[in-house]
C-alpha cells in the first residue's frame, strides 16, 4: 500500500514477515513540537500504519519505549456511493 504522509515524513518500511512489521524513520527538526521531541503526530503514524490486529510500540535509537498503541482493526469493503 502506499501512504504518501509516510512519505512526506520520511518513515520507511524496514522489514515485515513473519507477523512482524518494523517501520522508522530518522527524526529532523520539522518533526519536533515545542519541547523540541517527537510530535506525538509523527510518534502515533508509524504504529497506525504498521498494526492490524495487534500491538506496536515506538523505540527510541537506545531502545527506551517512547510511545504504544493497540488496536482491532476490521477491513470493510468501500460501498459505493450513490450519484
Amino acid at each position: 500500500m502506499d501512504f504518501p504522509f509516510l512519505h512526506y515524513i520520511g518513515a520507511r518500511l524496514v522489514a515485515c514477515a513473519d507477523g512482524t512489521a518494523h517501520n522508522e524513520v530518522d527524526l529532523v527538526h520539522h518533526h519536533h513540537n515545542s519541547f523540541g521531541v517527537a510530535h506525538g503526530g509523527v510518534l502515533m503514524a508509524l504504529p497506525d500504519v504498521t498494526m492490524a490486529f495487534c500491538e506496536a510500540g515506538v523505540v527510541d535509537r537506545s531502545g527506551q519505549l517512547v510511545a504504544r498503541a493497540s488496536g482491532t482493526l476490521k477491513y470493510v469493503r468501500q460501498r459505493k456511493i450513490a450519484s
